[in-house]
């Protein structure tokens, strides 16, 4: 992957949307698609460039964005879509400690990761690189702090993402 974009939308402590932009270089002729998975039950509505057909499964959602023709090889594709929660997830308890990240199983050269906070604001911000699934979202420091923007935004940049590992960015609420 060449890039991935994603804009996460956080209300009164609730994850509402993400709005993900990827740039993929295609290794291989006939590339059809490009599968994402969620932990969560989420719905996924094309933007730009896709389709999407989705299924439930224990443990979460399997969504493969189908490419309005298949790609050649060394092939760029632009595709974009939006991702919120099922309807029947939106009354979750919302934890004191939070995170919008990826997991980097497809090596990608760029990632930005930005969170707009809605309402309330968390305590502390921080931004987390390069994890394993049990140290995700790791724990802040002065180096990782992220200050939030008048606009209630906060973003990081990351690179050269790779192994399966997590990038991203992590919040605490007060109290």
């Amino acid at each position: 992957m060449e890039g991935l974009a994603v804009k996460t939308l956080i209300r009164d402590r609730r994850f509402m949307k993400h709005i993900q932009a990827r740039k993929i270089i295609s290794l291989v002729d006939g590339a059809k698609g490009f599968a994402y998975h969620s932990y969560e039950e989420t719905e996924v509505e094309p933007v730009e460039g896709m389709s999407v057909k989705t299924e439930y499964v224990n443990g979460g959602s399997l969504h493969t964005c189908y490419f309005p023709t298949p790609l050649k090889r060394g092939d760029t594709h632009r595709f974009a879509f939006r991702e919120t929660l099922c309807r029947e997830q939106e009354d979750k308890p919302t934890e004191n400690e939070d995170y919008a990240g990826q997991c980097f199983v497809t090596p990608t050269l760029s990632y930005l990761q930005q969170v707009r906070f809605e309402d309330e604001r968390p305590a502390v911000v921080w931004w987390y690189d390069k994890l394993s699934p049990i140290e995700r979202p790791g724990v802040p420091d002065e180096k990782h702090i992220l200050s939030i923007g008048e606009d209630g935004v906060v973003e990081q940049e990351f690179t050269q993402l790779y192994g399966g590992l997590y990038s991203g960015i992590a919040w605490r609420w007060a109290g």
